[in-house]
């Protein structure tokens, strides 16, 4: 009788244990997924802010300048931010995926005079009479 007892407490033991590792797997799943949700949520932010600030700028007119504080990481991740004017487009790019933003002009460009590059985290852009160079 007494080991019938221990047995079937055994077995109990191992079923808890049982359901209190898949719990715990499905737990660190759903935040491996929210991690990465949460990547891209704030990817998404920061291309926001950037397309929004270059469309305002655009929006004061000549001889107005503006520039980035964009943040270091995006969830101790690092990322870059491409300008395609070409594609009136922002993107920010991130480990395992990024975001795409549209931008209402194409005469942006660099100091260099190409119009696909990377915005620095503090570039400072100007509004030259309609064309916005980015240093």
């Amino acid at each position: 009788m007494k080991a019938q007892a221990a047995f079937e407490f055994l077995v109990l033991a191992a079923l808890i244990l049982l359901l209190f590792t898949m719990s715990v797997g499905i737990y660190f799943m759903d935040m491996q997924e929210g991690s990465a949700l949460n990547d891209s949520m704030k990817a998404n932010s920061v291309c926001m802010g950037v397309a929004s600030s270059l469309n305002a700028l655009a929006a004061t007119g000549g001889n107005s300048s503006y520039t980035f504080a964009l943040p270091e990481l995006i969830n101790g991740k690092n990322y870059t931010v491409r300008i395609s004017a070409a594609g009136r487009a922002a993107r920010v790019d991130y480990g395992e995926g990024g975001a795409s933003c549209a931008l209402q002009f194409a005469n942006v460009t660099n100091s260099t005079g190409s119009t696909l590059f990377e915005l620095g985290k503090n570039a400072t852009v100007r509004n030259n009479g309609g064309v916005f160079v980015v240093g």
